[in-house]
């Protein structure tokens, strides 16, 4: 009985380890598939990523473009405008630290030419009727003389940068050393305004400003 019992037993196992041995076959050939599909999944992805970086890199971005043009300079002395109610030109009360675009008045103090800039102490130019309203508002006697009123409301010095340009035009001269209410043939460059800076006082200028810079530099009489 012993000796019958033990082929049976035999036979009954085998048949176990082929089902074992399909199955982990089967296992491995499955993990084998899904790591064959994952490598062709990992190998599309970063071959689209290639494409992409390749499609960023070919993207350039344009430059910013700055305008260093100069503007025309005027061939004849800038006309000043009158207020009847104010201070002429663009006034005397600007915001912040710089002077924007516009015809402002005042006091040449210095001219940086290394620097190409001029310094400028800010002040009101009144005349006519607004310089006797002014003056009455001040309370000094009307009406004014000359028709003009100049005051200082600030002592800030203001530094305009100037273009290569700038035209200067100081006061005429007479014989006498006096000066008349005309001005000189402009002189090109912010040097020239050295020429109106040793004038005796009190060196008054209207200066025009375009784009930000100081394009005219012309000398104001006052009797």
């Amino acid at each position: 009985m012993e000796h019958c019992s033990e082929p049976t037993s035999v036979s009954r196992r085998r048949p176990r380890r082929r089902a074992a041995t399909v199955a982990i076959a089967l296992v491995a050939s499955i993990a084998i598939a899904a790591c064959s599909g994952g490598g062709d999944k990992a190998s599309s992805d970063a071959a689209a990523s290639k494409a992409a970086d390749g499609k960023r890199s070919s993207t350039t971005t344009a430059a910013p473009t700055t305008t260093t043009t100069q503007p025309p300079t005027p061939t004849t002395p800038i006309a000043i405008t009158h207020s009847s109610t104010g201070p002429d030109g663009s006034g005397c009360s600007p915001t912040g630290d710089t002077l924007g675009d516009g015809l402002w008045f005042g006091t040449l103090v210095s001219v940086d030419t290394p620097g190409n800039s001029i310094g400028l102490d800010l002040e009101c130019f009144y005349s006519g009727a607004a310089a006797n309203a002014a003056a009455a508002a001040q309370g000094t006697r009307t009406p004014v003389p000359n028709g003009v009123l100049i005051t200082n409301q600030s002592t800030k010095v203001f530094t305009i940068p100037a273009w290569n340009n700038v035209q200067v035009l100081p006061l005429q001269m007479v014989g006498s050393g006096g000066f008349t209410g005309g001005n000189q043939p402009a002189s090109t460059g912010v040097s020239a305004a050295n020429t109106i800076l040793t004038m005796p006082a009190p060196k008054l200028v209207w200066v025009q400003i375009v784009s930000g810079k100081a394009l005219v530099i012309q000398a104001q009489f006052t009797p």
